[in-house]
């Protein structure tokens, strides 16, 4: 094929018309850009800088953002036209979010700890870990929207929301830093909206809902063990409400233990 109308832009891009590459007509335009010593494959500029017609010619203005190419394709006023390029700057696909995992407390950085990146628009999930100086990075796509949760055995876990511009031209964000605070040994939790029918102790949907979110506290802290307690409202006898209550407590920690925590784990203490 013929290679000609070379035009070197800022002594780092080779523009070169060719009919011996692959492209959407007779003359279309490449560029190959310069790294070291070598240069990169030539890629085809595409429509609408290409045509089924020759197009050849090109002059790239100093600041990148203009440019002139000559053309025989359909439309002209001649055989051979002039026409002027508008360059549009184009993003990178990814952006590079980074951030630290420090002890709440402390402040010290928090090395080998898991940081959960959930990227809400394809429910695509990266599981990272915190390097020796407490940190994670992740590429993720363009204008991405993440939920970002960091957690570590013996620690609440932390996140945070990331709503990524689509527009912005940023190439790396750097987060909040993600604040892991200690458990205490006998801390005491409240379990909202678990709600037993009258004189009854099995597990509701609504209930189950809300044990749920112990199972996983559990599964992401192996090191920890609970009691767990129930009470009763004021109807009926002391004895009868005590009963009422362990029932209630066992049958809690017994729905628990059927969603794979260790028995040894968990007791019931009504």
């Amino acid at each position: 094929g013929n290679e000609m109308f070379p035009y070197l832009h800022q002594d780092s891009v080779l523009y070169f018309s060719s009919d011996g590459h692959a492209g959407l007509g007779s003359l279309d335009i490449f560029k190959s850009i310069k790294n070291g010593d070598a240069w990169s494959k030539p890629g085809n500029l595409k429509a609408p800088v290409n045509s089924p017609a020759d197009d050849f010619g090109i002059v790239i203005s100093s600041n990148g953002r203009e440019g002139m190419i000559s053309s025989n394709r359909p439309g002209g006023k001649g055989e051979d036209d002039i026409y002027l390029l508008t360059i549009s700057e184009r993003l990178p696909d990814s952006v590079m979010i980074t951030g630290l995992v420090k002890d709440k407390e402390t402040l010290e950085t928090m090395k080998n700890a898991t940081v959960f990146v959930l990227n809400t628009l394809n429910n695509e999930v990266m599981v990272l870990k915190t390097d020796e100086n407490g940190r994670y990075t992740a590429k993720v796509k363009r204008g991405s929207s993440l939920v970002i949760k960091g957690i570590r055995n013996g620690f609440y876990p932390d996140c945070l929301s990331l709503a990524m511009d689509n527009k912005s031209k940023a190439a790396e964000i750097e987060n909040r830093n993600l604040l892991l605070a200690k458990y205490k040994v006998d801390q005491i939790f409240r379990l909202e909206n678990i709600y037993y029918d009258f004189d009854k102790w099995n597990i509701r949907p609504d209930a189950a809902t809300e044990l749920d979110k112990v199972v996983v506290f559990l599964k992401e802290n192996p090191g920890i063990t609970v009691e767990l307690g129930s009470h009763t409202d004021s109807r009926g006898s002391f004895k009868y409400n005590e009963r009422l209550s362990d029932r209630r407590a066992k049958s809690a920690v017994d729905y628990i233990i059927s969603r794979g925590i260790d028995k040894g784990r968990i007791t019931a203490n009504g």
